[in-house]
């Protein structure tokens, strides 16, 4: 779990070229997942990480997190 956690900070740091590599090797570990996909979901995280961003703690805490939908506006294009 923390080398996946550190992969995802290392990843979110560096770009998103290191972010898609980490994110290959760790959610898509037994399968080959295209490029629009993984393009896909680091925009999803790019996106939520701002988003938690400006979230309070005490909303953390309270377990009242607010995520966006994965999907975007795309429906099920994926």
């Amino acid at each position: 779990m923390y080398g996946r956690f550190g992969a995802y900070t290392d990843g979110l740091e560096g770009g998103d070229a290191e972010l898609s590599e980490a994110l290959r090797r760790n959610l898509f570990s037994e399968t080959t997942p295209s490029d629009e996909v993984v393009a896909a979901i680091v925009m999803y995280v790019n996106q939520e990480t701002l988003g938690l961003s400006i979230q309070s703690s005490s909303i953390c805490q309270d377990g009242l997190v607010k995520f966006g939908s994965p999907l975007g506006n795309k429906g099920n294009d994926l």
